[in-house]
């Protein structure tokens, strides 16, 4: 489904009520001639249970523009009752400059048509930069969503961080309403120690 010479990666799916399948994956490219602003965006397309396209390939959000190199992927997608689409991913801000690095997930919400519904909310709210090797650098993994029969999105997803003493890694939740209002904000469910990956 992407254009010529690119290709999508990370790919989620899942089914619509009216059975409609929404299609969702990354897709990178360079934003100058010497690919020191790189950027990886999400995509999605929805299509009927015969493959006949419903909804053309679009953009979540169009980083075009960007001044750093920003990586949103390994995007999660969940469906409530109502239609509503919710997506959960990894961006990954980094500075070429400094060289350095921020991590954070976003969430951002589509109706049953495609059409962008909730505007994109950073869920973890890291300010840290660092460089890769740096101590107490968040990075986060495997974002995770399920969609409730109340209308709620419950995410969850891996945090790890490097202690003098080793890795430390732990599970993280969070529930938003259909319309990405916080319900229960980021909470910690898991309480690591050095060495010991959740």
């Amino acid at each position: 489904a992407t254009d010529a010479w690119h290709w999508g990666s990370d790919v989620a799916v899942t089914e619509l009520p009216n059975h409609n399948l929404i299609y969702v994956w990354n897709r990178s490219r360079c934003l100058d001639n010497n690919c020191m602003r790189y950027i990886s965006e999400i995509e999605y397309t929805i299509q009927n249970p015969y493959g006949e396209t419903v909804r053309p390939v679009a953009k979540l959000i169009d980083h075009s523009a960007a001044t750093l190199s920003t990586y949103d992927y390994s995007a999660a997608v969940a469906v409530a009752p109502d239609g509503r689409v919710g997506l959960l991913w990894v961006r990954e801000l980094y500075n070429a400059a400094s060289q350095l690095y921020n991590f954070n997930l976003y969430w951002a919400g589509l109706d049953a048509n495609g059409n962008l519904a909730s505007d994109p909310r950073n869920v973890t709210n890291s300010t840290v930069w660092g460089a890769w090797s740096d101590l107490n650098l968040p990075r986060f993994y495997n974002p995770q969503i399920a969609a409730t029969g109340d209308y709620r999105f419950v995410l969850a997803w891996q945090r790890e961080h490097q202690e003098s003493a080793g890795w430390v890694g732990d599970i993280w939740y969070a529930v938003l309403n259909h319309t990405g209002g916080a319900i229960r904000n980021a909470t910690k469910l898991t309480n690591g120690s050095p060495g010991s990956l959740a």
